[in-house]
């Protein structure tokens, strides 16, 4: 358990251990930069909504590769063949706090990381399992409006940490 200070807020080692959670999600150490490559922003969002990727395109079994080796994605199991992988974030509160504070870092500071139009997008590619697309936008959907609500309570806060409350 991890102690907290009269004021309740966390300690200095909460806030390193989300800020390394941080930094492993999207493979870079700027988290405080206004964006990062497509699939550090994917990552960020199937650690949210948990996106149902393609199963037997050849670009997902690709991008998987990348998530496994650089962005915490486990890979529970391949078969035999290896034509694909099954594969997913674990259903670790910790690590989708810090894919939430990333992702509140991109809307609160305008970065211009629309959610919506990054998974349209990845639909449009082909990487994202069109049959399953309902399911993935009523999870989206419920993120941003969660999100939107906590960014325009605190507007009037200075939270410079990228915490929301």
């Amino acid at each position: 358990m991890l102690a907290w200070d009269e004021e309740g807020k966390g300690s200095e080692l909460l806030h390193d251990m989300m800020g390394l959670a941080r930094m492993k999600l999207i493979f870079d150490n700027g988290i405080y930069r206004r964006e990062h490559s497509d699939t550090a922003m994917l990552v960020l969002l199937d650690v949210l909504i948990m996106i149902d990727y393609e199963p037997m395109g050849e670009l997902v079994r690709e991008l998987e590769v990348e998530m496994v080796a650089s962005h915490m994605k486990t890979a529970f199991s391949i078969p035999q063949d290896g034509r694909y992988a099954f594969s997913g974030y674990p259903s670790e509160p910790f690590l989708a706090e810090a894919a939430t504070r990333q992702v509140y870092h991109y809307l609160k500071n305008d970065s211009g990381f629309g959610m919506a139009r990054f998974l349209r997008n990845n639909l449009e590619a082909g990487l994202i399992d069109c049959s399953r697309k309902t399911e993935m936008v009523v999870r989206l959907l419920l993120s941003e409006a969660y999100m939107g609500a906590v960014i325009a309570e605190q507007a009037d806060e200075a939270n410079s940490r990228d915490i929301p409350t």
